[in-house]
């Protein structure tokens, strides 16, 4: 039982890393396409979507 917590707890933990270094690339996505004339940055956010 306390392994199974453990490996919970590991895993949760996992997926915190993984969720806070997407936010930080959708946070660096959103500035540079700020930076970006806003036609453009339609066609970007498009590609973006596709891909």
């Amino acid at each position: 039982m306390v392994a199974s917590i453990k490996q919970g707890q590991d895993s949760l933990n996992s997926l915190k890393v993984e969720y806070n270094e997407l936010e930080h690339l959708a946070r660096q996505i959103d500035q540079a396409l700020a930076t970006i004339p806003f036609t453009d940055r339609q066609e970007a956010k498009r590609l973006i979507e596709e891909y």
